[in-house]
């Protein structure tokens, strides 16, 4: 079962963040990312410590996964990602990167888990495919190009969603590395 309100934060999250980066110098956008994780930090470790301290609790513990009761959220690394991939890649770069985490991410999972049939480490391989034709459209539009690297990167990014856990920490550290190398 998916959790909507869930993927709608993730989403809206993302797009603040890219809002942030056509209004921002890159710097700047570094600072905010880092501000938000420290924050998060700082919110994780009370939580997981005693969470009898943090107020509007209807407010954030829908957006929780239940396994995540005991363990850092997924949000701290979907933060934790963008950071290193602002530290390492151009606006340009970095936008294509926040925008395949903040609409091809959370399309797959959807995806994946309406339609779903064939698993790999639970995982769907349909939702990898939404995964890899997402980010394609989102590459292009954010690119603004078609060739090798963007279909590779695709290819390469579709790999990671499918085979890790952690996607939204490796999804943007992948990247980010894939444009260095290129």
């Amino acid at each position: 079962m998916i959790n909507l309100k869930r993927k709608l934060f993730h989403i809206s999250f993302g797009t603040f963040l890219l809002i942030l980066t056509y209004f921002l110098s890159k710097n700047l956008i570094t600072g905010i990312i880092l501000g938000f994780w420290i924050g998060l930090s700082i919110f994780e470790i009370i939580r997981l410590k005693n969470e009898k301290y943090l107020p509007f609790k209807f407010l954030w513990k829908p957006l929780f996964k239940p396994e995540e009761a005991n363990r850092i959220n997924d949000a701290w690394f979907f933060l934790l990602g963008v950071f290193f991939a602002s530290l390492l890649l151009d606006l340009e770069r970095l936008r294509a990167v926040i925008g395949i985490l903040t609409y091809c991410d959370p399309l797959a999972a959807i995806i994946g888990s309406k339609f779903g049939r064939h698993k790999i480490r639970n995982k769907s391989v349909e939702g990898s495919l939404t995964f890899f034709l997402s980010a394609m459209v989102v590459s292009i539009l954010f690119l603004k190009v078609l060739n090798l690297e963007v279909l590779l990167l695709c290819l390469t990014l579709s790999f990671v969603e499918l085979l890790t856990r952690r996607d939204n920490l490796w999804i943007p550290l992948t990247a980010s590395l894939f444009f260095r190398l290129y």
